[in-house]
């Protein structure tokens, strides 16, 4: 019984031993096997084979978006790495190279592009940090300069026009007159011309990464003392004719062509010096036609009035009036500004027009209609229309009118019906402007009319030798018309000279009424 007791103690002893070697033996297997820690705390990760070890720790910039002037190397800064036992065995970047809390890379376009840093040291820690940069490439900004263009002026006076430039990287530096004159003041190309000149510029933007944009521009300057615009009214009432069948409109063509002469003749004593012309016509089809644009140059101007159409349609003249002003106002400095019109009168399709700004003002008078006997020396004959445009008018150059009409006297005249629509409103403007109303009679024009009625023929022969040789007979009526050959006296040799233009088609009358 002893030895069994014995036996199963040393059977226990053993089982024991061999328990104690066991849970020995898989301690040390657990000692010496590594163990992994893994930390997340959503921008770096970390993981580590010693957890009694110290990590070290890696910061990312935050996403940005990098500028790049052109292609080739960028660099993102703002990573930091630090441990503190000092034992980094390497820095790892996913895309470039980390050097000194920068990582440079090259990227092949613009985007966004992710990098992770990956810290690793010699204890086995593993550290890593994520941001994204975008990639933005530059491009040049866009340059906006003046159309170009005719700038006008009575004497020199600085003119600023808005200059500009459009970057959509937000990094331009300014802009600078690149050739030519002037200068860029406040978003502005300025510059004083020193006289009548064209002057060619180019403004140059330039941005931070040195990309810039050129544009060029040309500005005529005419600087001049002296504005003229003559207005040709083409209405259908300038087809009426005189004895001579010209019509109203040709002669109004012949008195341009003598005014554009003394306009451009600098000894002439009407006119202060020579003149930048400019030359409209209208009526109620074509509305209100630049025919020349100013100059001084004596056939273009010449030549625009002969290419002046025909008569025809009804008259915008307010329409047209206030065109011929609107075109002078804009001019800087003193000047010696002229409408030169020609015209019979008889406003009634202006409401149909485009009004320019000089005349806007006076647009909602419109309603109060249109009176042609008006005169504004009486007011009360005259609609608030009409007396807003007399007083635009009359303030913005002087003018000349000159009017076609058939009596003799327009002043003995009584009411519209008469024909001389518009006579009093235009001669009120032209008055009040220093200016002068100039009538042109149908009759009176004929030359060699010696009875007056209007047309020449051989009873005006007649009336002159019944003048000369039977006593008591009427003289003509204005006594000039009857002396047809212009030698200062009526006698029987006028009376010939008409028979002869009548049968023979001789030379016309030419008595002083021309």
């Amino acid at each position: 019984m002893s030895k069994l007791t014995s036996f199963l103690g040393a059977v226990m002893l053993s089982l024991a031993l061999v328990g104690f070697l066991y849970a020995a033996d898989s301690e040390n297997q657990n000692a010496n096997q590594s163990q992994s820690i893994e930390v997340s705390d959503g921008q770096n990760e970390t993981s580590a084979s010693d957890p009694d070890k110290v990590p070290p720790e890696v910061t990312c910039p935050d996403p940005s978006t990098i500028m790049a002037c052109e292609e080739g190397e960028v660099e993102v800064p703002g990573f930091t790495v630090y441990d503190v036992e000092n034992d980094i065995e390497s820095i790892v970047s996913s895309i470039g190279t980390y050097v000194d809390g920068s990582v440079f890379f090259t990227p092949t376009a613009a985007g966004d592009y992710e990098i992770i840093l990956t810290v690793t040291d010699s204890h086995g820690f593993v550290v890593s940090c994520t941001t994204t940069v975008t990639i933005e490439f530059n491009t040049a900004p866009t340059c906006t300069v003046p159309e170009g263009g005719l700038i006008m002026q009575c004497t020199p006076t600085e003119v600023c026009l808005p200059v500009s430039a459009d970057d959509v990287d937000g990094n331009l530096v300014g802009c600078e007159v690149f050739s030519g004159p002037g200068e860029i003041i406040d978003g502005n190309w300025c510059y004083t011309p020193m006289g009548s000149e064209t002057v060619d510029v180019t403004v140059k933007c330039i941005d931070e990464c040195g990309a810039f944009c050129q544009s060029s521009f040309s500005i005529e300057f005419v600087v001049q003392e002296n504005w003229a615009v003559l207005t040709v009214d083409r209405t259908g009432s300038m087809s009426l004719t005189n004895a001579f069948d010209e019509s109203r409109i040709l002669r109004a063509k012949n008195l341009a062509h003598d005014e554009i002469d003394k306009l451009l003749d600098e000894n002439d004593t009407d006119y202060p010096g020579v003149f930048e012309v400019a030359i409209y016509y209208f009526n109620s089809t074509e509305g209100v036609i630049l025919a020349q644009d100013f100059t001084s140059d004596a056939l273009t101007l010449h030549d625009a009035i002969d290419a002046i159409p025909g008569p025809r349609h009804d008259t915008p003249l307010a329409a047209a009036m206030c065109q011929s002003h609107c075109d002078l106002p804009e001019l800087d400095g003193e000047c010696n500004r002229y409408v030169i019109t020609y015209t019979d009168g008889l406003e009634n399709a202006s409401t149909e027009e485009d009004i320019c700004e000089l005349c806007v003002e006076c647009n909602q008078y419109i309603p109060t209609g249109w009176n042609f006997d008006c005169d504004p020396n009486n007011p009360s004959s005259c609609t608030d229309w009409q007396l807003c445009l007399a007083d635009k008018f009359s303030q913005s150059g002087v003018n000349l009118m000159h009017y076609f009409g058939n009596p003799i006297n327009p002043f003995d005249k009584g009411m519209a019906a008469d024909g001389l629509e518009d006579l009093y409103f235009l001669k009120y403007t032209a008055e009040q402007s220093d200016g002068q109303l100039i009538y042109h009679s149908d009759l009176e024009e004929t030359c060699g009319d010696a009875n007056g009625d209007g047309v020449l023929n051989v009873s005006d022969a007649i009336y002159i030798i019944n003048y000369i040789f039977i006593p008591g007979s009427p003289a003509p009526e204005p006594l000039d018309a009857g002396d047809a050959n212009w030698d200062g006296g009526i006698n029987v040799s006028d009376a010939i000279f008409i028979m002869e233009y009548v049968f023979s088609g001789n030379e016309p009358p030419k008595c002083a009424l021309e």
